[in-house]
C-alpha cells in the first residue's frame, strides 16, 4: 500500500478531519496489516492501524521493536487483550493504543511507530514462535501542477509533488523568486537528474527527487513557501515558462474546546488548535453562530456546541455540552422585613400570592408618585400592556404566584410596593427593598516582605461590598482589611471575602522573609603555586555575590574567586538579596552627601510651613475627579482612595508626579531618573545611580537604528524568570522605539485632510481592513450629515508577520490601495504602544497640517459623517478648553471614552496583566484604546512628550501617560462605546443612529451597520447623539490644577 494522495485541499482536509476529532470509520483512513505478512505494513500519518496478532487467551504477546537487536529495545507484553503496564515500555502509556480481540489499535499513528517489530508467542507448554514486521509511516500526499491557476498549498511535513513536463525532451530550470534578479536560488534538471553542481535551490536535501517529470518534495518545509519559475529550454534554443506560488500551512492539530463562566452568568467559549491561518466558526444546536472569533460570549443557552476550525489542508471539530452555569438563586417574600439581596446576573424569586384570587399591581418606588413604572399580573399572567416596569422582559415570569427573574440586572435595585385588589374591592399593600449585588469573584491572595522583615498579606477579588476575614493556622485574626501586617509569623494564611449573596476563599503559605544583610567580611589566601583565593562573607538570606576589579566586572557569582598572581588593584565583593538593594543605595547616599544634607535642612525646615500650606491645598484639588468620565470598566480593578468631582479632571488620590523613588518597580525607577533629568524641583543627583539601572546605558541603547534585547535589565526584576513571554519580551525590548519601515504610505496626505482615520491592525486581518475600505473608513471627500463635504484620509498602522506568504499579500495589498504603513518589529499586543510612538513621527513628517485625527482598532464601526459634524461644531464654537491655558485651544483637543480610577491587574490570566515588579501606582485618566480623537496639534506635542515617558505594555495607558505631563485632560463623550452598549440597557430601534464609534464589530456586522447608518428611516433621521442621564457634561478650567502642573512641567 503506497501512501495516501490527496489532490485537493478539500480531499486533505476531510483526511485530517479524522486527526482532529478522532473519529474512526467510513470518512478516516484505516490500514490493516498482519504480523505474518511478507510485505511491509504502511500507516498514514495521524491516522489509524490495526495490527492483526493472535487470540491473546491462548498466548502470552510480547511485541519488540527492534532498534538495536539486543535486550535493551524496547518491548510491551499483553494477556488476555490487557497490556501489563509494568512491562510495557513501548508505546509510552499513549492513550490511543488499545488491544482488542488479537488486534494492536494505533488510533492516531505517529512518526516514532515506524520500525521493524517483532511479535514473540509463548504457549502454555513452554515453546515459542515469532513474527516479524516492518511499518512504514507515510504522510499525505499533495499534487499540484506548474500551469494551475490558483495556489499550491501543502501541509507542513508532509509530502508534495509538482507536475512538470517529460525531462527527456526539455531542459528545465526551476527558479525561486525572491529578489527577482539572477542571485534567485535555481536548480537544473535533466533527464530526471538534478544537476547538483547546478542547483542551490533545495540545499540538496535528500527528501527532493525528480521521478517522471515531477519533482517530488517527500517532506516539505516551512522554506517551500515561495514563488516559482518553471522555464522549458527546447533543442530548438525557444524558451517558455510558467509560474506557481506554493504556500505551505502546518494542519490542523487536535481541536479543544473550554468553557469558563463569570460572575454574571454569562459563558465564555474558548476554542484553541494548531496550525496556521486558522478559520473559526460555531454552531451551536445545528444553527450556525455569525462569531469567527475563537472565544465566543453565551447567554444561559444551552446544548450542544460545535467548534471548527480550518485551514487550506486540512480541518477539526470539537463538540462540547453547555450547560447553565452554576448560579446564585435567591428566594424573597413581599412580606418579609429584611432586605432581599440578589445576585447579579443570576436568580431571583419573588414570592406574591396566588394570583388567582387577588389582581396584583407591582410598583417601584422612584418619584412617589404615578409616574412611577408599574406592572399587572392576572392569573400568573403579566398584562404585557400594562407593564413598563421590567426592562429584561424575556427574563421575567411569573410561575403559581412568584414572580421569577431569571437573570438580574442592575436595574432590578429598588423599592417595591406590592398592591393586592380583592373581588370585593378592597386593597392591601406589602413593601420590599432589592438590592442587586455583584457575586464573589476567584480570590486572589499575594505576600510582599519589607525591609524590616514584615509580610503584608494582600486579598482581592470581584464583587459588591465585600467584606475580608483573615485566619492563620486555624485562628481567626482580627482584622477586616484586604491587606494586613504580619510579623515573623508563618504557616497557613486564608483570606475569605463575602457579600449578601455569595463568598469564596483562597489559602496561602506564609514563609518567614529573608534576612537583612549583615556586615560583609573579605579576605585574601595565597596558595603554593601563586595563585590567589578572594572569599567574601556575610549574615543574611538568598545572598547574591558579584565582584568588581579595578572599576571592572567580573563573571562570578560565587562567595569565593580565584586570581592569578600577576593581578593587582582594588577589589570589591558586593552582597545583596531583593530586600537590601534599596536600602544600600539609600545608606550611600547619605554617607556621600551627609555635608550637603546638613547645609540644605535648615532653609527645608524654614519653608515647612509654607511646604505645608501647598501640600494640604494640592491634595485636595488631586482628591477631585473628572466631568462625566465614566467608572473603571470590568477588566480593570478599581483603586481605594478615589473620590469625583463634577468640575474637575481626574486625578488619583496621591500624585502622578512623585519626588519620591517608588522602590522595587522597573518602569517607576526608569521613568524616575528621566523626571529627575528633565523636572528642576526634583533632585537629579538623587537619581543619577538608581538602584539595578544605568540611566545612561539605557538612553545610549534606545538611540541606536538597530536594537537588540537587552538581557541585563532583567537583573532588576526579581521575578523576572517567572514572568509570562509577552512581558519578559517587552522588557528586554522596550528601549527600542527606532524601527525602520518596511512599506509606507506615500501618497496619503497629498492634500491636508480634515480626518486622518489611523487604524491599528494585524498582517492576517485582511476582511477587516477590506470592510473599513468600503464602509467607515472610504478615503476621499466624505459628505458629512450636516451637508458639508471635508476630505478623509486612511492608513492602516501594522508591524511585521512571521508568515512570509501573509507578508507577501500584505505588499500586494499595499501596492493596490497605498494605505498601508508597516514597521519592522513584530506585531504582538504589548508592541501596540510602539505604533503609537511611530505613528506620531510618521504623522509629523508625512502628514503634518491634519486637523484632526482617529485612531483606533480595526474591529470596530465608527459613524464617520458623524463624527466630521461632532469635529466641526466644537472647532467652530471653540470649545476645546478642556483643561489648557494656552491660547491655541486645539493643542489640547482630544476626546473619547474616559477612564479614570484605574489600577494594574495582577492576574497573569489576562493580556493585560501587569506585574508589580515592574509598575507600582495607578494609572492616569485615559481614552479607551478601542477609539479616540485628538487634533493634530496635539499629535506633535505628543510625539515630543513620548521622548521623556518610557515606553508602557498597554497602548492606551500609555497615551493618558503622556497626556497627563502635557496637562491635558481628555474629554470624555458617551458616544464612544469602547466597550458596547450597555447590557443592562434597552436597545432602541435608533441606538446605532445615536453613536460615534462602537466596539467591537465582525466584518459582516460593519456592513450591516453602514448600510443602516447611511440610509437611515425616518423615524431615525432625527436622532441625537447619546447623552449619559444624570450627569451633566462641562469642560471648566481646572486653574489649580493647572497651577500643579506648571510647577512640574519639563
Amino acid at each position: 500500500m503506497s501512501s495516501t494522495q490527496v489532490d485537493t485541499p478539500e480531499m486533505a482536509r476531510q483526511a485530517w478531519a479524522c486527526v482532529a476529532r478522532g473519529w474512526i470509520g467510513s470518512g478516516c483512513l484505516e490500514f490493516n496489516c498482519r504480523f505474518n505478512q511478507a510485505d511491509p505494513c504502511y500507516a498514514a500519518l495521524g491516522h489509524k492501524l490495526n495490527l492483526l496478532m493472535v487470540n491473546t487467551s491462548v498466548y502470552n504477546l510480547k511485541i519488540q521493536k527492534r532498534i538495536n537487536n539486543n535486550q535493551d529495545d524496547p518491548v510491551c507484553r499483553v494477556k488476555n487483550d490487557k497490556i501489563k503496564q509494568n512491562e510495557c515500555d513501548l508505546f509510552n502509556n499513549r492513550a490511543e493504543v488499545t488491544f482488542i480481540n488479537g488486534i494492536l489499535i494505533i488510533n492516531r499513528v505517529i512518526r516514532a511507530d515506524s520500525g521493524n517489530y517483532t511479535l514473540r508467542l509463548d504457549r502454555s507448554d513452554g515453546t515459542e514462535t515469532s513474527a516479524d514486521l516492518q511499518v512504514n509511516v507515510e504522510g499525505l500526499e499533495f499534487n499540484c501542477r506548474f500551469n494551475q491557476a490558483d495556489p499550491c498549498y501543502a501541509a507542513l511535513g508532509h509530502k508534495l509533488n509538482l507536475k512538470m513536463v517529460d525531462t527527456s525532451e526539455y531542459d528545465l530550470k526551476i527558479q525561486k523568486r525572491i529578489k527577482n534578479n539572477q542571485d534567485d536560488p535555481v536548480c537544473r534538471v535533466k533527464n530526471d537528474k538534478i544537476k547538483q553542481n547546478e542547483c542551490d535551490l533545495f540545499n540538496n536535501r535528500a527528501e527532493v527527487t525528480f521521478i517522471n517529470g515531477i519533482l517530488i518534495i517527500n517532506r516539505v518545509i516551512r522554506a517551500d513557501s515561495g514563488n516559482y519559475t518553471l522555464r522549458l529550454d527546447r533543442s530548438d534554443g525557444t524558451e517558455t515558462y510558467t509560474d506557481l506560488q506554493v504556500i505551505v500551512e502546518a494542519p490542523i492539530g487536535s481541536v479543544n474546546v473550554s468553557i469558563s463562566c463569570s460572575s454574571n452568568g454569562m459563558k465564555s467559549v474558548s476554542c484553541s488548535s494548531d496550525g496556521d491561518q486558522l478559520i473559526y466558526s460555531w454552531t451551536l444546536n445545528g444553527e450556525s453562530l455569525m462569531d469567527g472569533n475563537p472565544t465566543i460570549e453565551l447567554n444561559e443557552t444551552d446544548g450542544n456546541i460545535i467548534c471548527s476550525v480550518k485551514n487550506h489542508v486540512s480541518d477539526g471539530q470539537k463538540s462540547i455540552r453547555v450547560k447553565h452555569c452554576p448560579g446564585v438563586e435567591s428566594f424573597c417574600r413581599f412580606n418579609q422585613k429584611d432586605t432581599c439581596y440578589a445576585a447579579l446576573g443570576h436568580k431571583l424569586n419573588l414570592q406574591m400570592v396566588d394570583t388567582r384570587k387577588y389582581s396584583l399591581k407591582i410598583q417601584k418606588r422612584i418619584n412617589n408618585n404615578q409616574d412611577d413604572p408599574v406592572c399587572r399580573v392576572k392569573n400568573d399572567r403579566i398584562k404585557e400592556n400594562e407593564c413598563d416596569l421590567f426592562n429584561n422582559g424575556p427574563e421575567v415570569t411569573v410561575i403559581n404566584g412568584i414572580l421569577i427573574i431569571n437573570r438580574v440586572i442592575r436595574a432590578d435595585s429598588g423599592n417595591y410596593t406590592l398592591k393586592l385588589e380583592d373581588s370585593d374591592g378592597t386593597v392591601t399593600s406589602a413593601d420590599l427593598q432589592v438590592i442587586v449585588e455583584a457575586p464573589i469573584g476567584s480570590v486572589n491572595v499575594s505576600i510582599s516582605c519589607s525591609s524590616n522583615g514584615m509580610k503584608s498579606v494582600s486579598c482581592s477579588s470581584d464583587g459588591d461590598q465585600l467584606i475580608y476575614s483573615w485566619t492563620l493556622n486555624g485562628e481567626s485574626l482580627m482584622d477586616g482589611n484586604p491587606t494586613i501586617e504580619l510579623n515573623e509569623t508563618d504557616g497557613n494564611i486564608i483570606c475569605s471575602v463575602k457579600n449578601h449573596v455569595s463568598d469564596g476563599q483562597k489559602s496561602i503559605r506564609v514563609k518567614h522573609c529573608p534576612a537583612p544583610i549583615g556586615s560583609v567580611e573579605v579576605s585574601i589566601s595565597c596558595s603554593s603555586n601563586g595563585m590567589k583565593s578572594v572569599s567574601c562573607s556575610s549574615d543574611g538570606d538568598q545572598l547574591i555575590y558579584s565582584w568588581t576589579l579595578n572599576g571592572e566586572s567580573l563573571m562570578d557569582g560565587n562567595p569565593t574567586i580565584e586570581l592569578n598572581e600577576e593581578t593587582d588593584g582594588n577589589i570589591i565583593c558586593s552582597v545583596k538579596n531583593h530586600y537590601m538593594k534599596i536600602l544600600r543605595y539609600m545608606a550611600s547616599c547619605l554617607r556621600r552627601y551627609r555635608r550637603r544634607i546638613l547645609f540644605f535642612c535648615l532653609p527645608c525646615i524654614l519653608l515647612l510651613p509654607i511646604y505645608i500650606y501647598v501640600s494640604i491645598t494640592l491634595c485636595n484639588i488631586m482628591t477631585h475627579g473628572a466631568p462625566g468620565a465614566r467608572s473603571v470598566q470590568p477588566t480593570h480593578f478599581m483603586a481605594t482612595g478615589l473620590k469625583l468631582s463634577r468640575d474637575l479632571a481626574p486625578h488619583p488620590a496621591k500624585t502622578f508626579w512623585r519626588s519620591k523613588l517608588n522602590s522595587g518597580a522597573l518602569w517607576n525607577i526608569m521613568q524616575y531618573v528621566t523626571d529627575c533629568q528633565h523636572n528642576p524641583i526634583l533632585n537629579p543627583r538623587l537619581a543619577a545611580n538608581p538602584p539595578g539601572i544605568s540611566y545612561k546605558t539605557e538612553s545610549s541603547r534606545r538611540s541606536r537604528n538597530r536594537c537588540s534585547p537587552d538581557y541585563k535589565i532583567n537583573n532588576t526584576m526579581p521575578d523576572f524568570f517567572t514572568l509570562p513571554t509577552q512581558i519578559k519580551d517587552f522588557v528586554t525590548t522596550m528601549h527600542c522605539r527606532n524601527y525602520p519601515l518596511i512599506i509606507d504610505a506615500l501618497g496619503v496626505c497629498d492634500r491636508a485632510p480634515t480626518l486622518l482615520l489611523a487604524v491599528k491592525t494585524q498582517t492576517a486581518n485582511f476582511a477587516n481592513r477590506e470592510a473599513i475600505r468600503e464602509t467607515w473608513g472610504r478615503s476621499g471627500r466624505i459628505k458629512s450629515r450636516g451637508g458639508q463635504q471635508r476630505l478623509v484620509r486612511r492608513v492602516f498602522l501594522l508591524g511585521k508577520s512571521k508568515d512570509l506568504h501573509v507578508e507577501e499579500k500584505l505588499q500586494l495589498e499595499s501596492d493596490s490601495y497605498g494605505d498601508i504603513i508597516q514597521w519592522e518589529f513584530t506585531d504582538t499586543f504589548f508592541n501596540l504602544t510602539l505604533k503609537d510612538v511611530l505613528f506620531w513621527n510618521w504623522f509629523s513628517r508625512r502628514c503634518p497640517h491634519a486637523r484632526f485625527i482617529f485612531k483606533g482598532d480595526d474591529d470596530i464601526f465608527v459613524r464617520t459623517p458623524a463624527l466630521l459634524d461632532y469635529l466641526l461644531a466644537e472647532e467652530a464654537n471653540g470649545s476645546f478648553s478642556n483643561g489648557s491655558s494656552k491660547p491655541n485651544k486645539m493643542e489640547t483637543f482630544v476626546v473619547g471614552d474616559v477612564i479614570h480610577n484605574a489600577a494594574p491587574i495582577r492576574s497573569n490570566g489576562t493580556k493585560y496583566y501587569i506585574p508589580e515588579s515592574f509598575f507600582k501606582g495607578l494609572y492616569p485618566s485615559y481614552p479607551g484604546g478601542g477609539g479616540v480623537v485628538y487634533s493634530g496639534s496635539l499629535a506633535h506635542r505628543l510625539l515630543e512628550m513620548s521622548q521623556r515617558v518610557h515606553l508602557f505594555p498597554i497602548d492606551d495607558v500609555y497615551l493618558g501617560m503622556c497626556l497627563q505631563r502635557l496637562g491635558v485632560y481628555p474629554i470624555h463623550h458617551p458616544a464612544f462605546l469602547t466597550f458596547d452598549f450597555p447590557k443592562d440597557e434597552p436597545k432602541e430601534p435608533c441606538a446605532n443612529h445615536t453613536i460615534l464609534m462602537v466596539h467591537k464589530r465582525s466584518p459582516a456586522e460593519m456592513f450591516q451597520l453602514w448600510t443602516e447608518t447611511s440610509r437611515p428611516s425616518p423615524k431615525c433621521r432625527n436622532a441625537t447623539l447619546r447623552v449619559q442621564t444624570g450627569v451633566q457634561y462641562t469642560r471648566q478650567k481646572p486653574v489649580l490644577n493647572r497651577f500643579l502642573l506648571s510647577q512640574f512641567s519639563f
